[in-house]
């Protein structure tokens, strides 16, 4: 019995990604068209991805589960582009920073729609700001990490406070991507790269014994 819930499980968990998959890409064609998230039905959303409102019901309770989901597969995917800084420690520098914040900024755009709705629902939905704080504080967390390893090597200054730099470089990056991105063409992505890549190295390098 124990093997056959546990398949049964795992092919749900497997048919959900499907269905959060489908309907990512369903969300963000609609919204590229100019719609809103709050103007988009459930009805709406399935028949977009080919699927129909029961079985949407069969893996989400509501939109904000399903933006819920959907905010957690794509920061994952934002965390996978760009995690070389995190890395690379032992032999870091600024191309490491720039590859990056091209990757984040570039899995930003990509889903840029979601992004935008998540933020916005958060004002509102309790349990979708709740999801998406949870999210950045897990990047501010491994940011915090890397700077208390870094402090212990030498290779950061001992006067930079871990946990309070970590949250302001985390969420200085979400909010200028975030408000950037709304208002230039991706041409601008690499020069967005360039200035967060200097920003990330000078907090945390500038005056360390290793980067005089």
């Amino acid at each position: 019995m124990p093997t056959v819930t546990g398949g049964a499980g795992a092919r749900r968990r497997k048919r959900q990604a499907e269905m959060e998959q489908l309907l990512l890409a369903a969300m963000e064609r609609l919204m590229g068209e100019g719609q809103t998230f709050t103007e988009l039905s459930v009805d709406r959303l399935a028949s977009e991805a080919g699927m129909s409102r029961a079985t949407f019901y069969l893996y989400f309770e509501d939109k904000s589960h399903l933006l819920r989901s959907l905010i957690t597969r794509v920061f994952a995917e934002i965390i996978e582009t760009s995690r070389t800084w995190w890395d690379e420690f032992e032999h870091h520098d600024m191309a490491d920073f720039h590859t990056s914040m091209s990757g984040m900024i570039a899995t930003y755009r990509k889903h840029q729609s979601l992004i935008t709705a998540v933020i916005e629902v958060a004002t509102y939905d309790p349990e979708v700001d709740e999801a998406y704080r949870g999210l950045i504080q897990g990047v501010q967390d491994t940011t915090q990490a890397f700077i208390e390893r870094g402090k212990s090597e030498g290779s950061v200054p001992e006067s930079v406070p871990a946990e309070e730099t970590a949250a302001a470089l985390t969420w200085m990056a979400e909010r200028t991507v975030h408000q950037t991105a709304r208002v230039t063409s991706p041409d601008h992505d690499g020069r967005l790269a360039t200035a967060l890549a200097h920003i990330y190295w000078s907090t945390l390098f500038a005056g360390s014994d290793d980067n005089r």
